[in-house]
């Protein structure tokens, strides 16, 4: 049944069970009632006060009572650095120093109130930028391991710790060993394994930074190490993503995947189908990474879109994604079948819900298209079809010709039945001849004859 199946599918916070919030008592209310009245009396106060720039020690002093009461306040860090601008003028260099570090311990305090707390993390930062000793950025790194101890997947200290090692310019080789052994002590640390990524890149691909999206050759024996390490993660915690998304990045590396890797890969999926037969229930990211890894490796497609059929049967309310994920083996199968330099493909009945375009990259030759008959909700991944002239994406569930209307070779335009609804708001880019959107909502629409021949002037 769907509640079943959303039981089974069931999202937590990080994999954890969040607790249940305790019912306040009349008495407590009225407590907390008495402190919020105290502190917005003493928060109009402050903000007086920076809006006539008075910077002095009641202030300085209040916006600490203010901020270990509740540090998520902005506004009042922002204040504070002011403040303390305003002053380091006429202070000496160990008078500045000792403020700056007095400033640390109070951050520190509003940690253990609020240990994600965006705007001290951030005043923070600001503040070492300012701290002239090289032993106290040297001790950050062990407040940030004291931290993870205490909460290992707090994003935020694992973001800081990056900006620190960075400042003091630590060996990457050093970082790497740290999320080891943090990956070690608990596999479901999507952050740890988000971390070594980084760093992984940086010890052996030379690559300093890494950007979303980016892809990064990694050398076969530490691809090899990593499967490894993923391996023993996906055995001890089988029902966590944090390890099969890794492996899905550190795969995903790879275009093609290379002929010394692909006894690897089979391996990889040899783990998933003795993890799926082991359970009774669904386990969702097994499947998920076996279709995955036959989809990179081009094999088996029918066995791939039966996955994600029973996937979107098992876990509907992810129904969307899987049924674009299925759209690319049957896409790799019907493309196989033709050759590169095809001028007409016909793709026409095959469900698909969407195009991918780095699939179609290579087919610069086509001239004629035929999507006519799927699922299409978009179809904005074809401008590397440079010399693209006829397209037929009748009956589909297109909403609007966004993409489309955007390959410049394009003449000819079949979008009818659809549930297209108003026309591109820019005139195309395309020189249209001939386009059809009947049995489409737009062409109801009142100004729909006026409006045509302003978004198609080359009709």
């Amino acid at each position: 049944s769907t509640q079943r199946h959303g039981e089974l599918f069931a999202d937590k916070m990080h994999g954890r069970r969040l607790a249940d919030k305790k019912v306040p008592t009349a008495e407590e209310r009225a407590e907390e009632l008495a402190k919020l009245t105290k502190c917005n009396t003493l928060m109009k106060s402050l903000l007086d006060r920076r809006k006539r720039g008075v910077c002095d020690d009641s202030s300085l002093d209040v916006t600490q009572k203010m901020l270990e009461i509740n540090p998520d306040f902005n506004t009042l860090w922002n204040y504070r650095r002011d403040i303390l601008n305003s002053f380091f003028v006429s202070k000496t260099a160990d008078e500045k120093e000792a403020m700056l570090l007095h400033e640390l311990q109070l951050l520190e305090r509003a940690f253990r109130k609020h240990p994600k707390c965006y705007a001290a993390w951030h005043y923070r930062k600001w503040v070492l930028q300012q701290v002239k000793d090289p032993k106290v950025l040297q001790r950050e790194l062990a407040l940030c391991k004291a931290f993870l101890d205490k909460d290992d997947r707090n994003f935020h200290v694992w973001n800081f710790r990056q900006w620190v090692v960075a400042l003091i310019g630590l060996d990457p080789k050093v970082e790497l060993q740290f999320t080891t052994d943090r990956i070690q002590k608990n596999f479901s640390n999507y952050s740890a394994w988000h971390y070594r990524s980084k760093y992984l890149a940086a010890v052996h691909a030379n690559v300093s930074e890494v950007q979303k999206g980016d892809t990064v050759s990694l050398p076969l024996e530490v691809i090899r190490s990593e499967l490894e390490l993923v391996r023993n993660g996906v055995y001890t915690e089988p029902d966590d993503q944090c390890c099969w998304l890794y492996l899905r990045w550190l795969l995903w590396q790879e275009s093609e995947v290379p002929d010394e890797l692909v006894p690897d890969v089979e391996n990889q999926i040899a783990v998933c189908d003795e993890l799926i037969e082991s359970e009774e229930k669904i386990l969702r990211w097994a499947m998920l990474t076996k279709a995955f890894l036959l989809t990179l490796l081009k094999r088996d497609p029918q066995q791939v879109v039966a996955i994600y059929d029973k996937m979107i049967q098992a876990d509907p309310v992810h129904s969307s994604y899987y049924s674009d994920a299925r759209s690319i083996p049957i896409l790799q199968q019907k493309l196989a079948e033709v050759q590169v330099d095809v001028r007409s493909l016909d793709l026409s009945n095959n469900g698909l819900t969407v195009v991918h375009g780095r699939l179609l990259s290579s087919f610069t030759a086509l001239e004629e298209l035929n999507l006519s008959g799927n699922a299409l909700t978009r179809c904005s991944s074809l401008s590397s079809l440079t010399s693209l002239q006829v397209l037929n994406v009748d009956n589909n569930a297109l909403t609007s010709l966004d993409g489309i209307s955007a390959i410049p070779t394009l003449k000819r335009l079949s979008a009818r039945n659809n549930n297209i609804s108003k026309l591109p708001e820019e005139a195309v880019k395309c020189q249209l001849v001939s386009l059809e959107l009947s049995g489409n909502p737009v062409c109801a629409a009142e100004n729909y004859s006026e409006e045509l021949p302003r978004a198609f002037p080359s009709l």
